[in-house]
């Protein structure tokens, strides 16, 4: 009966001891990695978010600077109050 225990039995329990400890360590790499995964991405979509966010402010200050500009050019296109023609109803009255 000895030689069944010693030959199969504890030989089977070893095996299947390494292999548990072999599944946990995958296991836990696994997660490692799938941790780090999700940190990479979680700092990709924060940084992705800031410079969409730079890039609307840019674009807005662009835009308002661009509006000023041409605010000033019609400005400077129009002629003064005194030389400009006045309309058919202030010579009415």
């Amino acid at each position: 009966m000895l030689p069944i225990v010693a030959n199969i039995v504890i030989p089977a329990i070893v095996t299947a001891v390494v292999a548990a400890a072999a599944f946990a360590v995958w296991v836990a790499n696994r997660k490692r990695i799938a941790a780090e995964t999700i940190g990479r991405a979680e700092e990709t979509s924060l940084r992705v978010a800031r410079d969409a966010e730079r890039d609307a402010e840019t674009r807005r200050k662009e835009a308002l600077l661009e509006a000023k500009e041409k605010a000033r050019s019609a400005a400077a296109k129009r002629p003064p109050p005194s030389a400009r023609p006045r309309s058919s109803a202030s010579r009415r009255s």
